[in-house]
């Protein structure tokens, strides 16, 4: 599918680019080699900041503008642990204008949305809890009393013993970098046997999905 897009034989028909109808503008920003730094981020369009290896996209992106747009909607920034080392003191500037259009701060980063890494998205927001009351209660689960704990990767009597929970394996490679492949035993299900086949059951039965 990519090739034919690379050798012209197909092409993404363009579109219009959004036009921003305000501007968030950042005055003054001083934070680790950001010296007085004047910025406006559009608002309502995807925006991306880029730059060398050092040029302070982590300064003012991950730090300065969520610490100044957190601090006027009221409440704490959540700092990212690796970027909370390089911090010297508060930060320098602030929010000359825009704030009047911006009502609500979600930051997205790469830590694990959960306690452990084997979280995601249904996980953290308990959406998974209820799947994993519909598969303990089929038949077969009942029968061999099986709880809705048994359907969770964090819990050893359920998970794959191979991978743990985690669906892929490490394999070290000599004098090149680390490697992920699927698990051998589950093959990325992260169940171990028994589970998968109740598994099954419960996803192929109407009965229990509505």
């Amino acid at each position: 599918m990519t090739r034919k897009y690379l050798y012209g034989r197909q092409s993404i028909p363009e579109r219009p680019a959004y036009q921003p109808k305000h501007w968030l503008r950042l005055t003054g920003i001083t934070r680790n080699n950001l010296h007085g730094l004047d910025a406006s981020f559009p608002i309502g369009v995807l925006t991306a900041v880029t730059g060398i290896s050092g040029s302070g996209k982590s300064s003012l992106v991950s730090q300065a503008l969520v610490e100044l747009v957190a601090g006027a909607l009221g409440h704490a920034a959540e700092v990212e642990s690796e970027e909370t080392d390089m911090r010297h003191g508060a930060v320098g500037g602030h929010i000359s204008a825009g704030m009047e259009h911006i009502s609500r701060l979600v930051q997205v980063n790469q830590s694990p949305i959960g306690r452990t890494p084997r979280s995601n998205l249904a996980t953290y927001t308990g959406l998974f809890d209820y799947v994993r009351k519909i598969f303990a209660g089929t038949p077969m689960a009942k029968s061999r009393r099986y709880d809705a704990g048994r359907f969770s990767f964090n819990v050893a009597k359920g998970r794959c013993k191979t991978c743990e929970g985690e669906g892929f394996v490490m394999v070290e490679l000599l004098f090149l970098p680390s490697v992920y492949s699927p698990c051998p035993t589950c093959h990325g299900a992260r169940y171990n046997e028994k589970t998968r086949k109740l598994n099954t059951v419960a996803r192929t039965s109407p009965k229990y999905w509505g």
